[in-house]
């Protein structure tokens, strides 16, 4: 079953541990999807990242799931890399800067790299053009 990640710069991060305990869960649930195309909204690469931005040491949890997905190919090797819209609507949660978030989306760009992730980007952009970006490039992919 193919298992695509879209990811992006996030607006603010989490609980480390709990985000990988949720992204764990998702990955056992898309294993019940049989042969089904799944896309999962980020993955612990991301947490990695936002780790790596904050100056946090990943935790032991953290870094023993971003070594099991890898080894273990949990998702396919192409990354959908969801390129900013040109700023950032600040929220309770949200409260990093546009100038911030681009170089935090630099950073998560090369964590995936760093791990031999190869990105698609997805640029800026009417959601129905990213949406048709995405399953274009998902057809054109060897099974």
């Amino acid at each position: 079953m193919p298992r695509y990640i879209l990811t992006g710069a996030p607006g603010a991060g989490k609980t480390i541990d709990e985000v990988i305990s949720l992204q764990r869960h998702r990955q056992d649930v898309a294993c019940l999807a049989g042969d089904a195309t799944v896309f999962f909204d980020r993955s612990p690469v991301c947490t990695l990242a936002l780790c790596r931005y904050l100056g946090f040491s990943p935790s032991r949890p953290l870094a023993r799931e971003v070594g099991r997905v890898v080894a273990d190919g949990m998702y396919e090797t192409t990354v959908f890399l969801i390129r900013h819209q040109g700023f950032v609507r600040a929220t309770a949660t949200r409260r990093i800067s546009f100038e911030d978030s681009l170089v935090f989306e630099q950073l998560h760009e090369q964590t995936y790299r760093d791990l031999g992730f190869q990105l698609v980007e997805v640029p800026a952009g009417p959601l129905a053009d990213r949406a048709a970006l995405v399953q274009q490039t998902v057809g054109q992919l060897p099974p």
